[in-house]
């Protein structure tokens, strides 16, 4: 972090409030959330976002059928308030950069076995959005590391003393929250079209995977196993990249089956309740003599995946 960096993000609370009360107009803070008087109102916690890897987002104070939402694993959260808060319980500022603390909100696995990975849970804070055209909505992200279980309840309890107003007062509003996430699952992310004879084929997981997950994986075709190279993305722990072993090529017109064996499991040590099976099929086209001989060199030259 740059000097400049380091001041804009220090002082970024205090500009935006003195901008705020010289500019009562302006829409997404109003001097509200700056109010300087000993009578500032304490901040209210008014959304508990789940936000998910497609960006859809689930308030948690809003009420929905059926009790607790079940949500991706890989989801983030985010808390909203109607104040200003006293970024420094929230977050450490230095030269170096900016690094969440702990103890503002804690995230549990309920019923995890014993021996289970803990949740490590820090928190960053932004003063910018709104909730309206005079209401601000400064918010609180809780980063969960190194994510969250498969199939788990998660209980997320909120520290009132550390999540304050800039004049100390305790947030208002619920600090335990609950909700479940969706059992570990794969599947070939290719879209609705046949892959080309050469392509890379994306294999997204519903959660970080385990490092020995390549291990677990085997496709074929026509019944028949494939030798295939399994590589794991560098910067998304849940992706996959299947291709034929040295230069090889799909067969054209095949439909392939990938394999993932019952004991591959999620960061956290979670595994399907069963084998997951997932298809892809190449572009092209042949006639039935031409794909089973192609399937037959496939069988010939193979002798494992």
């Amino acid at each position: 972090m740059t000097s400049s960096q380091f001041r804009s993000r220090t002082y970024a609370r205090s500009r935006i409030c003195a901008w705020s009360l010289a500019l009562g107009s302006l829409a997404f803070l109003g001097p509200a959330g700056c109010d300087d008087s000993k009578d500032a109102p304490a901040p209210e916690l008014k959304k508990f976002l789940i936000i998910g890897p497609d960006m859809h987002e689930t308030d948690l104070l809003v009420a929905t059928d059926g009790g607790a939402p079940t949500v991706s694993p890989r989801s983030r959260i985010k808390l909203v308030f109607n104040q200003l808060l006293d970024g420094d319980k929230i977050e450490s500022v230095t030269m170096t950069g900016v690094t969440g603390k702990a103890g503002v909100a804690t995230a549990a696995w309920t019923g995890a076995a014993a021996g289970a990975p803990l949740i490590a849970t820090t928190t960053t804070y932004s003063p910018g959005g709104s909730l309206g055209v005079d209401m601000p909505g400064p918010s609180v992200d809780l980063k969960v590391a190194p994510g969250l279980p498969s199939g788990a309840q998660i209980a997320v309890a909120l520290a009132r003393d550390r999540i304050t107003g800039k004049k100390g007062l305790p947030f208002v509003g619920m600090t335990m929250f609950t909700f479940a996430t969706q059992p570990f699952s794969a599947a070939v992310n290719v879209g609705d079209k046949p892959v080309s004879e050469t392509a890379e084929v994306n294999l997204d997981f519903s959660n970080a995977a385990a490092r020995d997950t390549a291990g677990h994986i085997s496709v074929t075709t026509g019944g028949l196993p494939v030798m295939v190279e399994v590589k794991a993305s560098m910067s998304a722990p849940h992706s996959f990249t299947l291709k034929p072993v040295q230069g090889g090529a799909w067969i054209s017109g095949a439909t392939y089956t990938v394999t993932i064996d019952k004991d591959v499991a999620d960061v956290f040590g979670v595994k399907p309740e069963s084998a997951i099976t997932t298809t892809f099929t190449v572009s092209g086209g042949s006639d039935a003599g031409s794909m089973d001989a192609a399937v037959a060199d496939v069988a010939a030259g193979d002798s494992g995946r």
